[in-house]
Order: structure tokens, then C-alpha cells, then sequence
């Protein structure tokens, strides 16, 4: 299912509030993920199942379950 494809601020501003967005590439996640000075990532999830797929992703911080996810 596809979503709404949002602008970069757009993105932010969901991710402010508690929202989780994926991008379509690195290039666009890191922009949106440089809104936040306390960023983690690039990470991917450490204990993926098998025949799961798991998308690489940023935290907006270290304690947020909020994901900026983008497909590589």
C-alpha cells in the first residue's frame, strides 16, 4: 500500500509528532533525518528473521521508536 508521498518538511513535521516515514532512498532519509540533532543511523534492525525484510532506517534519537526508513 502506498502512501501520501510527502516534501522533506512534510516528512519532519510527521516525524514530530510522532510518526514514522520511508523515504525513497538514503539520500532523502539523511535529509530528513539531519531536522534532528540527536539522530541515530543509518542502522538496520540486529536480530532479523529469516525471510523478513528489514529496511534501513534512522531514529530521530537515541530513545525514539520513530522511524525515517529508506530503501537501499
Amino acid at each position: 500500500m502506498r502512501g501520501k508521498r510527502l516534501t522533506i518538511g512534510e516528512s519532519v513535521i510527521h516525524i514530530t509528532k510522532g510518526g514514522n516515514v520511508m523515504c525513497d532512498d538514503f539520500y532523502s532519509a539523511n535529509m530528513v533525518a539531519v531536522a534532528f540533532p540527536k539522530r541515530v543511523g543509518p542502522e538496520i534492525d540486529k536480530n532479523q528473521l529469516p525471510g523478513k525484510k528489514y529496511y534501513y532506517h534512522f531514529h530521530p534519537d537515541r530513545y525514539s521508536h520513530r522511524h525515517i526508513w529508506f530503501r537501499n
